[in-house]
Order: structure tokens, then C-alpha cells, then sequence
């Protein structure tokens, strides 16, 4: 099929960096029409095409058609009548035009052909005549919209060049729709990449377009998109439940090459998937790679606290907006913990270990402003709970102590050791509060964690008895999905057990962590998109793609890296190359410069990491366990380099 020769084409670009410099960049008018005039004509073979000799779209024909919209857009004005020169293909059904300004929406519009269904026809019915489409035509028509759009949205008599170059132009060039039978509605996700393809519906002869640089721009949802197409296709909302079926609106996917140019004064032009540059498939395990990427997630870290000491909450970048002023006591400590383990790693050199030291600083400001009742609602009476308990505990236990501090962690710690112990029974198991239900699994290796570093800090009996006890109930429970939920905790259980010489098993723990790398997603291919690469599957989701949770596997992972006792020394370099698959993975998943073209406030936005290549919302949770997951393979690697140095 063309779709998918021209998606894996297109995946072969990405990766080499072909096709994405703009050979004419920001040259004048007269250069740029002849440049165009002459190419325009080159209609030469290329992979994945229709037909053999059938001019279709490619990127470089689509760098040509955006380097036009661009001018007209800077222009103020679109050509009248018949554009003298045209791009034919065969291949095209629509053409979307976004142009926003500091990053939200001033104008838009969908520019359909007459027929989308003939861009079908030219690839399944070879004895039928082919028909060709006008993309140029196709994209003057939606420019002069969406500019007639940003006129009546900024509320201006006439748009002067002035004020267009503030503009963004974003260009999505929808490929042939190809149709989608449903059973049920979920059956979808069996046929559909979220926000990698886009959505079209067809009822009778209207038709309506979900574009996936929109959708992620807006982080909009699946359902979100079928109220918009049962909208745009005159149909009730309530009908949701006859999509795809044969007396319902027809469904459609269609692959998109969306076209963006990220600074106005880049000469490059960058083709987005799922609104990012897909990342090379290699792993990332260099130095100067993993500094910048631990340095990104630690100013990211750093920017999510306040004056006050505490972090701001979940950050939504596209309304630019915190669900709330202050971070959960969790999500705080983790944020805590990340930050002293990346500022206690060795100094490279004077930028680092300022920036280590400024990290160090914020753990301690930060676990400070948690030094306080723990409860979950108001009210003058508190009732401590065992997941903000033990985290903070934990985050005490990690965070170097000053001058100042010391008599407040100090204090700290010895509320929180108590507190806990209170909320263990005889037999081992965590109750969520004290004389409460006993808690999940996961919770259950927390609290087995939390005591196995007290244990490291007091070297008492009974701490080590009662951690041995509630890793092994906590082992005898992790299966399927709270095993994933778990590893962070048994593996730092297990680590620490065994560093202190009281291993529990490390065995289990090793077996454990070889069959992890079986949900690691190696390769992409048609069931599974290459940014994915390095995440793990999650295996029981309706949605069987890698997301943030990943960052639980790949610190467990990083944890174990260049621990002789767990990983045999045969497998070391194996094991590097998977953490450094899963690195890259954590890389694909931060916001960078590319991929922050829709945010209103970028330098927000910009390292954190997302909850999925779906949806843009950053807690502080996934990147305080991405920064624990990088500089955990940044330890390992390095002790493994220096295990191959010594004699």
C-alpha cells in the first residue's frame, strides 16, 4: 500500500536527516519562483509511490508548496485566480493550514479535494484512470482562509507584513484515507495510531477532517475528536456509537506529512510526527548526550519550584496552565529525591557542579517545606498516610543535610521512621494510614524500600527484619501491571538489602529484570511507530503503546546497570545498549524546541516530559523519575568503563 511505503520512507528521512534543509531558504521572490517554476516539473520515481510514473507528494515537493504558502503568508495575500504553475499528485486528499502566533491559533482552514475517495481509487483500482489533484491550489485556497481567519481574530482592518511576521505557518498535507471497519469502537486501536494519523468521517457527501498536529496541539482526545467529525458531518453527538459501523458515518485514517519551520530565521525546514522530530532508533549512552539530557530535566525540575520551596502541580502547556500551586507531598518528594541523587554524582567540570550544587540546594529546600503534618484534606487534626509518609521518608533519607538543616532532617527522619512503623502490622503488610486497609502492591514495595534504606541510615535489627519481611509479601504480590508499578521499589529494596550485605534475593531480582526487557519496544514497525523505541509496552492497556510509566522500568533498569551481583559481567555491554534505547526514549518523550511549536509559554514547557507521545501533560512525578532513570544509567555506564580500565 502507499500509505505504509511512504510512512516507512518517510521514517528513513527522519532518521538520516535527508530532506529536512529548505535548499532555498530565505532568499528573495524572484529566485524562489524560478527555483519553483523548474523543480516543479520534476516528477522522478520515488519509494512507496502510487503508480510507477504517477507524481505523488513527497518532502520535497512539500518543502517546495510551504516555501510558496509562506511568502503568501508573509505576503499578506494569496495569488487570484489560477496559480500559473501547479504540484499534480495523486496521492493528496486535503490540505490543512495553521497559523499561529507566539504558539496558539489565529487562523485556520481545511482545503479538501473534490473526491478525497479518488487519491483511494488511484492506489486500488489500476485500470482506472487517475486522477491528479492541484496541492498548490489545494493549499492557496487554505491560506486565504485561515489569513481572512487571523484578520477577524486580531480584530485588524488589513494585515500588514508587519504584523504577518510575527506569524507561524503550519502545513498538514493529508494522504490517501483509507477506511476503518469496526466492530466496536475500541477495535480502533487495532487499526489506528493515536495522533499519528489523522481522522476523516464521511456522511452522505460531507466531510470532516481531524488533523493530528491540531489534535496535539489542543491535546485533544479520542472522544474529543469524534464529537468534532460527527459535528462536522451534521450528525448528534449521542451517535458516537455508529462510527465505523455500515449503517453509520464512514471512518477514515490517513498518513500526513506536516511541515513546520520551528525559528523564523531557520534555513531548515522540519517534518513533525505526532508534532516531533523522530529521534534516531540508536541508543543513547554518550556522555555529552546524557548530560544534556539529565541537565534539561534538572532546570526543568528547578523551574517547577517556587520562592517558597514546594513545586507547582501538573502542567498542562497548551493553556499554559498548572492544575494546581502546589504538587502533591509524593510528587514533591520524589522531585526531591531525583535532585539530590543527580547533585551527589561526581562534577565534570564548573558548570556541572554549579548546577549539581544548585540541585542539591532545591532537594533541601524542597524536603523542608514537606517537614510538616501530612494528611490528606483540612481540618485541625491530621492523619498521616502511608504513600506520603514513606516517600517522604525516603526523600529525607536521600537529601544531604548543611549546617542549617541538619537539626530539622534530623527530626524529620525520626517522625517518618516512626509514623511508618506504626502503619506495619506484625505480619509485614502496610496499612494506607495507621489501623486502615491494607494497601496495593506497589505501596507494598514502597514501604519495603522506605525501610530498607532506613535500615542502610540505622543499621538496626529490627529495621532490616521488618524491610526483609515486607519485600518478600511485596514480591509474593507483584504480577502484571502492579509489577510495573512495583520495580522502582523492589528494585531499590533489593539494591539497598544488598549493598548493605543482607540481600533478600537477588535472584529474583536479576530474573525479574531480564524479563522486563521483553516488553522493550527494539524496532518499529507497522503495529508500532518509531518514536516509541525504547519504551516498554504495557501489555494489558486498551492502548498498547509505551507512555511515561516506562520511566518506572527503565530507572529499575539504570539501577541494576554495573551491579555484578545482578547483572552478569557478559551481558553488561547488552544491557547498556537497552538502557541506552530506553534514554532515548525518555529524550523522545521531553518537549524540545520542535515539538514545543504550539506552547504559549515554551521556556515552561520545554524539558519536561509527557505523559505520552499522545498527550502533552507533564507531571512532576514522570520527570523526577526521568531524571532518576538517566542518571542512573549515567552511574552505571560509568562504572562499567571503569571496570574495563583497571587491570
Amino acid at each position: 500500500m502507499q500509505n505504509k511505503g511512504l510512512r516507512k520512507r518517510n521514517r528513513k528521512l527522519t532518521k538520516d536527516g535527508s530532506c529536512r534543509m529548505l535548499l532555498f531558504g530565505n532568499i528573495g521572490m524572484a529566485p524562489l519562483w524560478a527555483f519553483i517554476c523548474t523543480s516543479i516539473l520534476w516528477n522522478g520515481a520515488v519509494s512507496g509511490q502510487v503508480r510507477k510514473g504517477v507524481p505523488i507528494l513527497d518532502q520535497v515537493k512539500a518543502t517546495q508548496i510551504y516555501a510558496l504558502a509562506e511568502n503568501w503568508v508573509k505576503r499578506a495575500a494569496v495569488p487570484k485566480g489560477d496559480v500559473p504553475f501547479n504540484v499534480a499528485a495523486a496521492n493528496v486528499s486535503a490540505v490543512r493550514v495553521t497559523i499561529r502566533r507566539g504558539g496558539p491559533t489565529i487562523g485556520q482552514a481545511t482545503t479538501v479535494r473534490k473526491d478525497p475517495l479518488e487519491a483511494v481509487k488511484n492506489e486500488t483500482s489500476p485500470k482506472e484512470k487517475i486522477k491528479y489533484v492541484d496541492v498548490v491550489a489545494l493549499t492557496r485556497d487554505a491560506v486565504g482562509k485561515a489569513l481572512d481567519q487571523a484578520q477577524r481574530t486580531l480584530r485588524l482592518v488589513r494585515l500588514t507584513e508587519r504584523e504577518t511576521a510575527r506569524f507561524q505557518l503550519d502545513v498538514q498535507f493529508a494522504l490517501a484515507p483509507h477506511r476503518l471497519r469496526l466492530n466496536e469502537l475500541s477495535d480502533i486501536f487495532k487499526q489506528f495510531h493515536m495522533n499519528l494519523d489523522g481522522l476523516a468521517m464521511n456522511k452522505g457527501k460531507r466531510w470532516a477532517w481531524s488533523f493530528p498536529g491540531n489534535v496535539i496541539a489542543s491535546n485533544l482526545r479520542l472522544n474529543g475528536q469524534f464529537n468534532q467529525l460527527l459535528t462536522g458531518t451534521g450528525m448528534e453527538l449521542k451517535e458516537i456509537e455508529l462510527i465505523g459501523k455500515p449503517r453509520g458515518p464512514a471512518l477514515y485514517k490517513f498518513d500526513v506529512l506536516h511541515v513546520v519551520r520551528i525559528k523564523k530565521d531557520d534555513s531548515r525546514l522540519t517534518f513533525l510526527s505526532r508534532g516531533n522530530e523522530v529521534l534516531p532508533a540508536r541508543p543513547i549512552v554518550g556522555g555529552a548526550e546524557l548530560r544534556r539530557i539529565s541537565e534539561s530535566l534538572v532546570k526543568y525540575l528547578l523551574g517547577r519550584q517556587q520562592k517558597t520551596g514546594h513545586f507547582t502541580g501538573t502542567y498542562e502547556p497548551t493553556p499554559d496552565r498548572y492544575k494546581s500551586k502546589s504538587a502533591r507531598t509524593i510528587y514533591g518528594a520524589l522531585a526531591v529525591i531525583a535532585l539530590s541523587r543527580y547533585s551527589k554524582a561526581p562534577a565534570i567540570d564548573q558548570a556541572d557542579a554549579a548546577l549539581k550544587k544548585k540541585a542539591g540546594d532545591a532537594a533541601r529546600k524542597g524536603l523542608l517545606m514537606i517537614n510538616r503534618p501530612l494528611s490528606r484534606g483540612g481540618g485541625t487534626t491530621t492523619t498521616p498516610m502511608m504513600l506520603d509518609t514513606a516517600f517522604t521518608l525516603m526523600a529525607a533519607l536521600e537529601t544531604n543535610m548543611d549546617r542549617d538543616s541538619a537539626p530539622m532532617i534530623k527530626a524529620l527522619r525520626l517522625r517518618m521512621a516512626k509514623t511508618l512503623e506504626t502503619m506495619q502490622t506484625k505480619d509485614g503488610r502496610f496499612q494506607s494510614r495507621t489501623g486502615g486497609k491494607n494497601v496495593d502492591t506497589a505501596r507494598q514495595a514502597l514501604g519495603a524500600a522506605a525501610l530498607a534504606m532506613l535500615y542502610r541510615h540505622n543499621a538496626s535489627p529490627q529495621t532490616l527484619e521488618k524491610a526483609q519481611l515486607a519485600l518478600g509479601l511485596a514480591w509474593n504480590d507483584a504480577k502484571d501491571h502492579q509489577l510495573m508499578l512495583s520495580m522502582p521499589w523492589l528494585t531499590i529494596a533489593e539494591v539497598t538489602l544488598l549493598e548493605s550485605g543482607k540481600a533478600n534475593n537477588p535472584d529474583r531480582l536479576a530474573n525479574t529484570c531480564q524479563s522486563v526487557w521483553r516488553r522493550q519496544v527494539e524496532r518499529a514497525d507497522d503495529k508500532i511507530p518509531a518514536d516509541v523505541i525504547g519504551g516498554f509496552l504495557k501489555q494489558h492497556a486498551l492502548l498498547n503503546e509505551p507512555d511515561s510509566s516506562s520511566m518506572y522500568l527503565m530507572f529499575a533498569q539504570g539501577m541494576v546497570l554495573g551491579r555484578d551481583k545482578i547483572v552478569a559481567s557478559e551481558e553488561r555491554i547488552d544491557w547498556l545498549r537497552r538502557c541506552g534505547l530506553g534514554v532515548r526514549f525518555i529524550d523522545q518523550l521531553m518537549l524540545d524546541r520542535a515539538s514545543a511549536y504550539y506552547c504559549r509559554n515554551t521556556d515552561a514547557a520545554i524539558g519536561g516530559v509527557r505523559r505520552s507521545m499522545w498527550d502533552n501533560v507533564q507531571t512532576l512525578g514522570d520527570s523526577a523519575f526521568a531524571l532518576l532513570a538517566v542518571t542512573e544509567v549515567w552511574r552505571g555506564k560509568n562504572k562499567i568503563e571503569r571496570d574495563a580500565a583497571s587491570p
